[in-house]
């Protein structure tokens, strides 16, 4: 009923606003799907799955569904009136939304895939398209680049998987027995590629690299995608097939976690040496991915419930945080932090709201952030207790580089004097919207306790 309840103001808002009609219309689709979702949501929340021949939908799909829907919402708030007389842009949003909610409710791994990759080509668009600085180019060659060099290897073991089983259904291949001793090298060679894949998606350490490229150059609406959806479609992908393969992966578990857990630890320690706002943002990211991931290879119920409550908590958090920096980089032409000090000087409320988003970004209660760590470090320290090292240095490292942001942007002396512009309702109502359901979300928790 709360949900239903900020829908309809940010309806009211939108209309009065006297935006384009195609904007009143596609805000009006996006609010009933929203509530029709969180309406809905009670009736069926304890079933496992309904299937519908290629299409299924479980809690999984559905609270990634919900997450899309509700970022993309709020990328087309964020967006002034002059940006929404573009075509183009509109057109690349309602593919997102369709491509989206398939890849999300795709049965077959096969169409799944295609999917999954067919997502590149708007975010492409994006980037080029509206993109800030002429190393634009090179960003979106590295996206292009590092994710389909990583997902051939894995159509092409689709393929082969393929040609022993007939079927590529994920509901089937969950029921048969995938371990017989004559298919153990090729669910070797299927985790391989399948691992390699997905890890590039989400990024982890050292499959990076086009990550902070990307969101550097990638307009606002291009970074709040990236962080808010498009980074857990690896998840995603690992959750979904990860299961297919946990007899031999069990014995290969200690590598993965081990080598996702220090490149978490040096995505942040890099945190500490950035001076570009949206990278420093983009690098932590890659952090909190590898914490999620390092659940997920845990093959836990803590681990994967605990992963997709922090896909949630960082979708949310990661895109707020982006959208308050683009605020910052309007106002003062530069997203270097040796410019942008003494914030809060100018304005007191950009100060509030940079204290909320990274207050919840560093996993304080009552924030969805929180309970997920607690289940993940709870799953990780169950699978060995040689983790806890690791986790002790990870958290301290996140709590620096947040103090860090924070500090740099908003204290310390100005060094020029700006005319500086107070926030106005559109800004404010999107941060908003970012913050209410990362810190009420925890209030329905129940929902994530059928995850999969």
């Amino acid at each position: 009923m709360l949900m239903m309840m900020i829908s309809l103001i940010m309806m009211v808002y939108t209309i009065n606003m006297n935006y384009k009609l195609m904007y009143s219309v596609m805000t009006f689709y996006y609010l009933v799907f929203i509530i029709l979702f969180f309406s809905e949501f009670y009736s069926f929340m304890n079933l496992k799955m309904i299937y519908y021949q290629m299409f299924s939908l479980d809690n999984l799909s559905y609270l990634l569904i919900m997450l899309s829907l509700w970022i993309l919402l709020l990328m087309l708030l964020s967006k002034n009136n002059s940006s929404m007389k573009n075509k183009m842009y509109l057109n690349i949003h309602n593919v997102l939304i369709l491509l989206l909610s398939l890849t999300f409710l795709m049965n077959d791994y096969l169409m799944f895939y295609l999917c999954f990759e067919s997502i590149l080509i708007p975010i492409f668009m994006m980037v080029l398209g509206w993109g800030y600085q002429p190393e634009r180019i090179q960003a979106g060659l590295y996206l292009m680049l590092y994710t389909l060099f990583a997902s051939l290897p894995l159509l092409m073991s689709l393929f082969l998987f393929m040609t022993y089983f007939n079927s590529l259904f994920m509901n089937y291949l969950l029921l048969i027995n995938l371990f017989y001793l004559e298919y153990n090298w090729l669910i070797i060679i299927w985790m391989s590629m399948t691992m390699f894949a997905f890890m590039v998606k989400m990024p982890i350490y050292m499959f990076h690299l086009w990550l902070p490229k990307a969101h550097v150059e990638a307009p606002l609406v291009g970074s709040m995608l990236l962080a808010g959806v498009l980074l857990k479609l690896g998840g995603y992908g690992i959750i979904r097939m990860i299961f297919l393969f946990k007899c031999v992966f069990i014995n290969l578990s200690y590598y993965f976690i081990c080598f996702i857990l220090l490149g978490g630890i040096y995505s942040a320690l890099v945190c500490l040496n950035q001076t570009d706002l949206k990278m420093l943002i983009a690098y932590s990211s890659v952090a909190h991915m590898s914490i999620m991931t390092s659940g997920l290879m845990t093959l836990s119920y803590l681990g994967v419930q605990g992963g997709v409550m922090l896909m949630l908590g960082h979708g949310l958090c990661s895109s707020g945080l982006f959208f308050i920096g683009n605020i910052m980089y309007e106002r003062f032409n530069t997203r270097s932090m040796l410019v942008i000090k003494g914030l809060s000087n100018l304005s007191y409320l950009m100060n509030v709201l940079w204290f909320i988003m990274l207050v919840n970004n560093i996993s304080a209660p009552p924030c969805m952030n929180l309970f997920s760590e607690i289940n993940l470090f709870i799953s990780l320290l169950k699978w060995s207790y040689l983790v806890f090292i690791l986790l002790i240095i990870y958290m301290f490292i996140c709590s620096c580089y947040t103090l860090y942001l924070y500090y740099m942007t908003n204290h310390g002396k100005m060094n020029l004097v700006y005319s500086f512009n107070n926030n106005n309702l559109r800004e404010l109502l999107v941060v908003i919207m970012h913050l209410i359901p990362l810190n009420l979300y925890i209030l329905k928790s129940e929902i994530f306790y059928f995850i999969y």
